[in-house]
C-alpha cells in the first residue's frame, strides 16, 4: 500500500494570478526603447499612429511553500494595441489582451485553469534624456480547478470554478545614455550604443469571488470573497546596440535587473469544509521574493516606417525557490 500524501487543505486559486500577472502587467510595447532613435532619424512621411501586436508565451517553476505544493505554470496569450502621438513628447494608447494560463501541482495535488481578459490604458513622456511610462490593466478571470486528495486506503477529487477582478496599474522612469552625445550628429547618435537605467513598479489587485468545490470527497472546501495584492518592484540597466543598413537598422538589447515581488492579502486565508460549522487557516504564499533577472531582445526595424516593424525578446526571472522563463514577439505598424 502506497504511504498517505498530505492532503491539501485548502484553495490555492491565489498561486495563478502570482505568476502570471507579473507576465501581463509590465507588457508594453517593445518601441518605446527606441522612442529616442526614431525622433533623431528623419523620415520622409510623418506617421503619429500605431497599431501593435504581442504574443506572449512564459513558463513559471516554484518550489513549495508551506501548504502549497511546487507547481509549474504555462502562460499562452497576445496583447493588440493602438496608439498615436500628442505632441512631440507625449505618446498614448489604449488595448486588450488575453492570457490562458495552466497550473501543474506536483505530488498529484490537482491542477488549475486559469483565463483572463484585459483592457489597458497607457502614456509616455519622453524628452530625448529622461522618460516617463505609466498604465493601468484591468479585466476578469475565471478559474476552474481540480484538487486531489489522497489519504492511505481513499482517493477523492474535489472541483471548484471561481470568478474574479484584477487592477493593475504600472510604473516606469529612466534616463537613456548615449556616450558622448553632445559631440556626435543626430544620425551618428541614433547609431550609436546606449545605456537605460530604469525603475519599474506593478502593483496587482484581486478580488476573487465567494467558491465552493464540489465531488465526492468529505473534505470539500469553501471560501468566502477575498482581496489580495501583489507588488512587484524592478530596478536595473538595459543596454543597445544598433546596426544600421541602408534600408532598415538591427538593435540589440540585453538588461540585468533586480526584482522583488511582494505579497499582500494572500499569505493566510480562512477556508470551512463544507457542511461543517467551524473554519481553519490556510498559509500559502507568505515570503517575499527576491530575484535576478535577464532580458535580450533583438528589434528590426526599417528606417522607412511605412513598413512594419517587430521584436523578439527574451526575459527570465531567477531564485533559488522559483523560475520565470517568458518570450515575446511583437508586430507593429505605424500610419
Amino acid at each position: 500500500m502506497a504511504p498517505p500524501q498530505k492532503v491539501q487543505s485548502g484553495p490555492s486559486q491565489l498561486e495563478p494570478l502570482l505568476s502570471e500577472s507579473d507576465v501581463v502587467a509590465g507588457c508594453l510595447p517593445q518601441r518605446r526603447a527606441l522612442k529616442g532613435c526614431q525622433s533623431i532619424v528623419n523620415c520622409e512621411e510623418v506617421r503619429p499612429y500605431s497599431f501593435w501586436l504581442e504574443l506572449i508565451q512564459a513558463r513559471a517553476f516554484q518550489d513549495a511553500q508551506l501548504q502549497t505544493p511546487a507547481f509549474n505554470a504555462s502562460v499562452g496569450g497576445g496583447v493588440l494595441g493602438f496608439d498615436g502621438r500628442i505632441g512631440e513628447e507625449v505618446q498614448a494608447g489604449l488595448g486588450m489582451a488575453y492570457t490562458f494560463t495552466h497550473i501543474h501541482e506536483k505530488q498529484d495535488s490537482g491542477a488549475s485553469d486559469l483565463h483572463q481578459e484585459y483592457a489597458f490604458l497607457y502614456a509616455t513622456w519622453s524628452d530625448q534624456q529622461m522618460y516617463v511610462d505609466l498604465a493601468c490593466w484591468g479585466g476578469a478571470m475565471q478559474i476552474h480547478q481540480v484538487r486531489n486528495i489522497s489519504m492511505t486506503g481513499w482517493n477523492f477529487v474535489s472541483t471548484s470554478s471561481v470568478g474574479g477582478w484584477q487592477l493593475a496599474p504600472h510604473f516606469e522612469a529612466g534616463a537613456d545614455y548615449i556616450p558622448n552625445k553632445e559631440c556626435l550628429g543626430l544620425l551618428e547618435a541614433s547609431a550609436h550604443w546606449s545605456a537605460n537605467p530604469f525603475v519599474m513598479l506593478d502593483w496587482i489587485s484581486a478580488w476573487q469571488e465567494r467558491y465552493e468545490e464540489k465531488g465526492s470527497s468529505p473534505f470539500n472546501v469553501a471560501q468566502k470573497a477575498h482581496y489580495s495584492s501583489f507588488l512587484r518592484t524592478e530596478i536595473g540597466l538595459r543596454f543597445y546596440e544598433p546596426i544600421t543598413f541602408q534600408t532598415w537598422r538591427l538593435v540589440f538589447e540585453e538588461k540585468a535587473s533586480f526584482v522583488n515581488k511582494t505579497p499582500f492579502g494572500v499569505g493566510k486565508v480562512s477556508a470551512y469544509l463544507v457542511g461543517s460549522p467551524g473554519s481553519f487557516t490556510v498559509e500559502t504564499l507568505t515570503q517575499p521574493q527576491n530575484l535576478g533577472a535577464v532580458e535580450f531582445g533583438i528589434i528590426m526595424e526599417p528606417i522607412d516606417h511605412k513598413y512594419p516593424y517587430g521584436s523578439l525578446s527574451y526575459q527570465g526571472e531567477f531564485t533559488t525557490s522559483s523560475q520565470l522563463h517568458q518570450a515575446t514577439l511583437e508586430l507593429s505598424l505605424d500610419f
